[in-house]
């Protein structure tokens, strides 16, 4: 538990040093790539540290069978 709220607060650190600039400075496009990315590498690393069991490329195609 310790961990995960640990890389939650750092999620949000990243979020919080990089995202004003680029809001500040009407940087929309890559405000939304860098959201879009964020947003996908912190649900990746909150699975991982809540060690959810996450499958792997060939294990998805092989449940599609």
């Amino acid at each position: 538990m310790f961990y995960f709220v640990l890389t939650a607060l750092i999620i949000l650190l990243i979020l919080l040093i990089q995202g004003p600039p680029l809001f500040i400075n009407r940087k929309w496009r890559d405000l939304a790539i860098f959201f879009a990315f964020w947003a996908g590498a912190s649900a990746y690393a909150l699975l991982v540290v809540a060690q959810v069991q996450i499958p792997t490329v060939t294990n998805i195609h092989l449940l599609t069978e």
